[in-house]
C-alpha cells in the first residue's frame, strides 16, 4: 500500500508541476480480478470489492483514466510486439511472497473462476455503490458545509438519520476529498474516529493530511496543507515552541480555522489564522524555532 501511494503521489506531483490534466494507467482485467481477490483477503467492504474505477477525478483538476481496465492483458502485449517495443519487466512480479502473486497464480490454476467472471461482478458492485453514494449525498448534503480547506458537518444529525455503516461511507469520501487523496483511508480508521466522536462531547485528532475537530455536535476537518502534527491543545496561548525541532504545536480553537497569511520573522514563523470563518476574525500564532 505505501509503495502504491508513494507511486501515485509522484505521478500526480509531475502532472501538476507540467500541468498535465489527463493521466493514463495500463490497468487490466486481470489487475481489476486481482484486486477483487485481495480485498476479500482483508475483508474488505462492498467499496473495497468493487475495485478500481475506469476514471477518477483526483482534486478537481486531474483525472486518472484506465482505458484497458475492461480488456485482458493479452491485448496490450500483442500490441507491444506489434510494434516491436519491449515491455519492462519488474522481478517482484514473480515473488509470491506478494499477496498479489498468490492471486495471480491463484487465478492461473484454476477454470472454475476466470478474471471475466470476477470483473462483471466487480461491475455490478460499482453500480450498487453508486446507488448508495446518491443516496446518501441526498439525504445528507443540507448537513455539510464545504468552505474549500475545511468541511463542517452536523455530525448529530447526520449520524441521527444514517446507520453507522453509511455514515464510515460518507466519512471516508470527505476524507478522501480534502486529503486530495486518489484512495479513500482504510475503513479501519474512519470507524475508530466515529467511536471517538460517539462517545465524548469533544475531541480532536488527526488522520492524514487532514485534522478532525469535534464539539457537539459540528465535526470539522481541516486540511493539513504542510502536514503538521497535533502535539498539543494550548487554549488562550498565542506564542508556543515546536516539539523537539520537528513538530509544531498548533492551536485548535471552538471553531475552524485555515491559515489566511504566513511570514517568517528571522527563523520563526508567524501565522495568521482565520478564527472564525463566519466573523472572519484573525488570531495571529508564533511558531519559535529553536
Amino acid at each position: 500500500k505505501w509503495a502504491r501511494d508513494a507511486r501515485y503521489h509522484m505521478m500526480i506531483k509531475k502532472c501538476t508541476e507540467y500541468n498535465i490534466q489527463y493521466l493514463l494507467i495500463a490497468h487490466t482485467k486481470e489487475d481489476l480480478a486481482e484486486n477483487f481477490l485481495i480485498n476479500i483477503k482483508r475483508h474488505s467492504d462492498i467499496t473495497g470489492l468493487a475495485g478500481m474505477r475506469s476514471t477518477v477525478t483526483y482534486n478537481d483538476k486531474i483525472t486518472i483514466l484506465r482505458p484497458f481496465l475492461y480488456h485482458h492483458k493479452k491485448l496490450l502485449h500483442d500490441y507491444l510486439n506489434e510494434i516491436q517495443v519491449m515491455p519492462i519487466h519488474d522481478p517482484s512480479n514473480d515473488n509470491t511472497k506478494f499477496t498479489r502473486v498468490q492471486m495471480r497464480r491463484l487465478l492461473q490454476d484454476t477454470d472454475a473462476l476466470t478474471s471475466d467472471d470476477i470483473v462483471a461482478s466487480c461491475y455490478h458492485l460499482q453500480q450498487t455503490n453508486d446507488a448508495i453514494d446518491m443516496v446518501i449525498d441526498r439525504i445528507t448534503h443540507e448537513h455539510i458545509h464545504d468552505y474549500g480547506d475545511f468541511i463542517e458537518l452536523d455530525w448529530q444529525k447526520i449520524s441521527d438519520i444514517l446507520p453507522s455503516l453509511f455514515c464510515g461511507r460518507l466519512l471516508c469520501r470527505l476524507w478522501q476529498k480534502i486529503n486530495q487523496q486518489a484512495y479513500a483511508p482504510k475503513r479501519d480508521s474512519i470507524n475508530y474516529i466515529i467511536n471517538k466522536i460517539s462517545s465524548q462531547s469533544h475531541c480532536y485528532g488527526q488522520l492524514r493530511h487532514c485534522f478532525y475537530h469535534y464539539k457537539k455536535p459540528k465535526l470539522w476537518l481541516i486540511y493539513n496543507q504542510n502536514n503538521y502534527k497535533i502535539a498539543d491543545i494550548l487554549p488562550n496561548k498565542k506564542e508556543f515552541s515546536n516539539n523537539a525541532g520537528y513538530q509544531a504545536k498548533l492551536l485548535l480553537e471552538d471553531m475552524p480555522w485555515q491559515v489566511i497569511k504566513r511570514r517568517q520573522i528571522m527563523h520563526n514563523d508567524e501565522y495568521h489564522f482565520i478564527h472564525n470563518p463566519y466573523r472572519h476574525t484573525d488570531i495571529v500564532i508564533t511558531i519559535h524555532y529553536p
